[in-house]
């Protein structure tokens, strides 16, 4: 993101991060600027105030000297490039802009990952050499130093939402997978840095570098203009590679320890079923795996595994849920279960026991995993389903409520909105949740929202009970938006505390219509997941805003929020928690819309030719609800959002013979400590040992605590760029509120 380590590759010395045309500021910018080492910045932050240099203060304390951007470095290049007449129109606009300045404006040349041409700047010397003012030429540092002694600098904390619409429902196909690319890269780190503690695994630098670097590359891209298209497709397949990249070099590390793990003491047949966690607390989760059997001495002979059942370490039965199963030279088949308490940073074993009846019980089984006479009975996720009636139209259905443990699932079948009722809490979490499409009138272009009053609602076809197992139950609720395909599936669970929404739109209509999935979650106050920390919607940089032109209105960009991975709701009995893949977020009065697709005309469109942007097969996006007591901070809402875009991975173990020293159970490291929340584990590069970057998200002081199954050499905190080194005491690790912390460590990888 900052580009000092290219910098120094270049031997150069930069000391200000250049952000001057990013869409906004998040309040953990100014903490990761200082913790890199740099002494400001260049950021689009309005200052209704003429000295453009103010102190940006992270939500930890730190504080970072900043350079307004001023109008933005579209203004100058438009100024000094071009044809005489729009350079000289955009002269006045700079003119008009030293008037609200008091005769000094900033004005910064080039962006990021940006440098412009010889000849451009040429044009920029000729035309401060003509311009009717005086012009001063200068870096963002010399800037910084000529301010520092002019007075007492500002300082201002918060964040600066996004001065124009994101992107990530215009260009479904290539933003929303890079969370799951960049959640892939670090699941594939933190597999690495585990088999390379507990095995000796190895795997090469390069591979996990070059993926990030060709991810950053696909996150920086311009997306108009006449090769538009040549460049998604090929930022698309770039980002396809990159997934694919990481999820290969994390399934070889996990099956590296996996097939060093016991194999228990059950029967022969017996297949160890591995499950990872890659994050930093203990989790249970649904899992799924494939098995395939094969035969004890032929192939096709797979008769043992016709019964079977799942059992942990202890040997207790776990409730399984067959998905799907067939039978050729062998027989393979899809499962899912509940896993419980995988330990933070390492794995936990189930087993796949094959049983054998007694000759009295032997029955005509055809299919793997169906009920031998001694099995136990099995229960079912849904515990009732009511039917609601309209008594005036003689009792035709108009509704379906289902029933799980956890939740009531209120379904209207005309209109497709739901409604859940957290049985816990005895109140609802959301009322009338629901997908809708409003109308753009297209007069404002890609970075305004103006609608036409026209909305579109979803027609329904079918609700239908789509499965119901003794883990899982799905409710598809089936319709038309437009003339649109859509499906959403409800996913409620017997064990697990959570109801999962899975939304999948086939987009074909050519209508200018902005489509979001609407949470009608009630008031209360509202915290968010931001890089390294939460934020709420209060605490905004005051003054900042929309203050050019092409900047969104005011009132539109007071409900915009770009929100990474979990959204909460504080009410006064209890609250709720929304996670997401996607971040692109609108609040409005007690309703939280999430941005799915923004249909659009293309930019190949001119005059009377009216082109239409494609989008792929199926548009999808992932929420998950959850209700709790007390407060974010009590219910840990912030786990949400990583526990849905980092999964549980598994891995079924078919080698019984090699050598099998890791126990059934092991977490490789864990930094204990309450509202601590670890961002990587991995390897570090160029010496020994690895590196775990962790920070506080409540606001609370807090003590934490490493703890390893292995023997621990040393413990520093270094920098964010990996540098310096600070003894630690493993015991007593302490976070200021906010703060992130990188820390460098070594263990000994006898296990």
């Amino acid at each position: 993101m900052i580009g000092t380590g290219f910098g120094e590759r270049l031997g150069a010395d930069g000391q200000t991060v250049h952000a001057g045309d990013t869409p906004g500021v998040t309040p953990q910018f100014a903490q990761v600027v200082a913790r890199a080492g740099l002494r400001g910045a260049v950021v689009p932050v309005h200052r209704p105030t003429d000295c453009p240099v103010f102190y940006l203060c992270g939500l930890d304390g730190s504080r970072v000297e900043c350079l307004t951007a001023g109008v933005g470095s579209s203004l100058l290049w438009l100024a000094t490039q071009g044809p005489s007449e729009k350079r000289k129109v955009k002269s006045s606009e700079i003119v008009t802009e030293l008037g609200k300045k008091s005769g000094c404006v900033t004005l910064h040349w080039g962006g990021q990952l940006t440098q412009h041409s010889e000849s451009a700047l040429e044009n920029l010397v000729d035309w401060a050499d003509n311009a009717e003012f005086k012009i001063r030429f200068g870096t963002a540092s010399g800037a910084l130093a000529g301010f520092s002694g002019t007075g007492e600098l500002e300082e201002v904390t918060g964040e600066t939402p996004s001065l124009t619409p994101f992107l990530e429902p215009v260009y479904p196909e290539l933003i929303p997978p890079s969370t799951k690319a960049v959640n892939g890269l670090l699941r594939a780190e933190q597999a690495v840095a585990m088999a390379s503690v507990v095995c000796g695994y190895a795997v090469s630098d390069y591979d996990i570098r070059t993926a990030w670097t060709r991810q950053l590359e696909v996150m920086d891209c311009h997306y108009e203009g006449s090769e538009a298209v040549r460049i998604i497709r090929e930022r698309m397949g770039d980002q396809a590679e990159v997934i694919h990249c990481a999820d290969r070099i994390r399934q070889e590390a996990q099956s590296t320890i996996a097939e060093r793990v016991s194999v228990g003491n059950g029967p022969p047949g017996t297949l160890p079923v591995v499950v990872f966690n890659s994050l930093g607390w203990n989790r249970s989760d649904v899992v799924e795996i494939a098995v395939s059997f094969l035969g004890e001495e032929e192939p096709a002979d797979f008769t043992r595994y016709e019964m079977y059942k799942i059992v942990d370490a202890r040997g207790e039965t776990v409730p399984s849920q067959e998905i799907s199963g067939r039978q050729t030279t062998s027989a393979q088949m899809q499962l899912r279960f509940a896993a419980t308490g995988v330990p933070a940073h390492g794995y936990d074993t189930y087993y796949l026991v094959p049983k054998a009846p007694d000759a009295g019980q032997l029955m005509g089984i055809q299919e793997p995993g169906m009920m031998a006479p001694d099995f136990p009975e099995p229960s079912f996720v849904i515990e009732d389903v009511e039917d609601c009636v309209s008594e005036p139209y003689r009792g035709i259905r108009v509704a379906r409520r289902f029933r799980n443990r956890f939740y009531d699932l209120d379904v209207d079948e005309t209109t497709g909105e739901v409604g859940i009722l957290d049985r816990k809490l005895g109140r609802s979490i959301a009322k009338g949740i629901a997908l809708v499409g409003r109308e753009e009138d297209l007069e404002g272009g890609i970075n305004q929202y103006r609608y036409t009053g026209r909305k579109y609602e979803l027609m329904v076809d079918r609700v239908d009970l789509e499965e119901s197992g003794e883990i899982q139950a799905t409710v598809l609720v089936a319709g038309r938006l437009a003339s649109s395909r859509v499906e959403i599936r409800y996913r409620m669970y017997g064990e697990i505390d959570r109801i999962d929404v899975d939304v999948s739109l086939s987009w074909t209509d050519e209508k200018p219509v902005r489509i979001q999935v609407e949470f009608p979650i009630g008031e209360g106050k509202v915290h968010y997941g931001v890089p390294f920390g939460h934020n709420t919607l209060d605490n905004v940089i005051e003054g900042s805003g929309p203050f050019r032109d092409g900047d969104m209105d005011r009132e539109t960009w007071d409900k915009q929020r770009e929100c990474q991975g979990w959204i909460s709701v504080d009410g006064k009995d209890g609250g709720m928690v929304l996670a997401s893949d996607r971040r692109a977020f609108e609040f409005d009065k007690g309703l939280v819309r999430g941005d799915v697709l923004r249909s659009c005309p293309d930019p190949a469109s001119y005059s009377y030719h009216k082109v239409w942007r494609r989008y792929p097969e199926k548009v999808t996006c992932r929420y998950s609800l959850r209700g709790y007591e007390g407060n974010f901070a009590e219910a840990r809402a912030y786990q949400d959002g990583e526990a849905l875009n980092q999964p549980l991975d598994t891995r079924c173990v078919y080698d019984a013979d090699s050598p099998k020293p890791l126990p059934s159970s092991m977490s490789v490291v864990d930094l204990q400590g309450e509202g601590i929340v670890t961002t990587a584990f991995k390897n570090v590069e160029n010496r020994e040992g690895y590196i775990m970057r962790a920070y506080e998200t409540i606001g609370n002081s807090s003590e934490a605590k490493l703890v390893t199954n292995v023997g621990l050499k040393h413990l520093s905190e270094v920098d964010l760029l990996e540098k310096g080194s600070v003894e630690l005491d493993p015991d007593r690790i302490l976070f200021a509120p906010f703060e992130i912390k990188t820390m460098w460590f070594d263990l000994d990888s006898d296990v």
